[in-house]
Parts: C-alpha cells; structure tokens; sequence
C-alpha cells in the first residue's frame, strides 16, 4: 500500500494569512526590541519574535515562529538549574517536560522549530485536499490513492480521509480545531509503518454505520481459506481481532437502502455486538 517514492522531507509549507488556533495575531507577531528578562540573546532565529507571559507555576515567554505557530517557553519550574528549560503549544496547557531527555534551550528551540514546520505541513495538505475527505461512495475493501508524494487519499466504509508522510512515518490530516494540522510525537523512538492503523483512523467513522446495517452471513471463513482472517470491523488500537479472542470468523452481506452495498469478513464477537 505504500507508494514507492522517497521520504518527503519536514516542509515549511503553510498559508500565512489562514488563521488557526495556535497561529499567533498581529500583537503578537509584532518584533520585540529585546529578548531580555532573562532570555540569552542570540538564541532566536530571523522571523521569529518573543514577549514575557506570566504562567501557572512561573513566568516565561510567549514564542512565535516563522509559520506563526505560538509555544510557551519558560525554565523548568521543577529544577533550580537556568540551563534547563520547557515548552508547550500556546492552546493547551501540557508542558513538554517528562518525555524529553535534553532540556537545554537549544534543543527546545529545535523542537519547537520542527513542530512547527510539522504543523504548517500538515495544514497546508489539508487547506489543498480536504474537501476531499468526508462521506464519499460506499466501499468494503478500502481504496488509496496518492494525491502527490507523501500524501494519499484512502476511503472505505463511505468516509474518505487523507494520510500525510510525516519524520515517524504515516499520520492522518484531522480536520475541526487543529485545521488539520498535526503536532509531533517525540514519543515514537522509531519510524511508525503502521499504516493500516492511520487508515483506520482516516475512515473508521463509516464503522458507525455498519452498527445500524443488517447483516446477512454468508458462510464461516475457514483457515483453510484464509489462516489469519483480518475482522473488518475491529479497531486496531486493541489489537485486530484473532481466532482465540473472538471465535469463527464470518463472511457477511452488508445491506443498503438499496440492496447488497458488499461484503466483509468480521469476527463473532463485532457480529454478536
């Protein structure tokens, strides 16, 4: 499912007159005379802009990036130390403090810096192409088409929904109060090919549908058929659905407002629920 192109680099590509949550106003894009208060001089970048902000816990400063993204910066308030430091998105309130293992500002910045340009990323490939995604015709199997490298189009169930090539690996474009816009996951030690898991969360609303469609079963799926049978129905993040956990697995018709729209394979436990 994979298409065969290289890794699409971490591109600043955004529109500058979009606004989003977390995308700085005027006030706050406006340049600072100086950093001050404590801040080291020379740490920021051209295009980017800093001013003091009182927080929970302690003051800092408010950061605006090249793409317009805000982030709170302050010391680490849980360390005595000014050479240790954390950051969060303007519009939440999580610090980034337990997850990291270099805390120095130089590292923050770089962080904060390759958020950003995620973020931007992301939005950009929504703001061209989400107005493809939403309900589209009904499939059983799922379709995927590559819109342009590192971004393609998968439908199933009669939801479409776009997957963005991120630094981890493949990522769904959510739309709603992010935008589409996607912040990174530092979490993640290695690249993430999980891609029928970011599928799933691209069209797993159609699901809801097959909960109010008749099914008709059409025959037990036999290991001799198919020795490792993958329930249409299951959630990925529980693990898909086995023989061991969830019984026979069934053949089934999913019917329609007018007639048969195709057919599936689920398991005992999804049919009897």
């Amino acid at each position: 499912m994979t298409p065969g192109h290289p890794h699409t680099a971490q591109l600043a590509l955004f529109d500058a007159d979009r606004s989003r949550p977390g995308r700085a106003s005027d006030e706050e894009t406006a340049p600072v005379v100086e950093t001050g208060h404590g801040f080291p001089d020379g740490a920021l970048e051209p295009g980017e802009t800093l001013s003091p902000a009182g927080f929970a816990g302690g003051d800092g400063w408010l950061l605006v990036t090249v793409e317009g993204y805000v982030y709170r910066v302050r010391r680490c308030g849980w360390s005595r130390s000014d050479e240790l430091w954390e950051a969060g998105h303007e519009e939440d309130t999580h610090w980034w403090n337990g997850d990291l293992e270099d805390h120095t500002l130089s590292a923050l910045l770089g962080r904060i810096r390759c958020d950003a340009q995620t973020r931007a990323r992301f939005a950009d490939v929504w703001a061209r192409y989400g107005d493809r995604t939403g309900e589209v015709d009904w499939f059983a199997e799922e379709k995927c088409t590559e819109v342009e490298a590192g971004v393609m189009l998968v439908s199933r169930f009669g939801v479409a929904g776009l997957l963005v090539e991120a630094r981890w690996g493949w990522d769904h474009a959510r739309g709603g109060a992010m935008d589409g816009s996607t912040p990174e996951t530092w979490k993640r030690r290695q690249v993430d090919h999980a891609l029928y898991t970011r599928s799933w969360c691209a069209w797993s609303s159609g699901l809801r549908s097959l909960s109010s469609r008749p099914f008709e079963v059409l025959a037990v799926v036999t290991e001799a058929e198919d020795e490792k049978p993958v329930c249409a129905t299951s959630a990925p993040f529980v693990g898909k659905c086995s023989r061991k956990r969830s019984g026979r697995f069934f053949r089934v018709a999913v019917s329609g407002p007018n007639g048969e729209r195709g057919k599936i394979i689920t398991c005992g436990r999804c049919l009897a629920g």
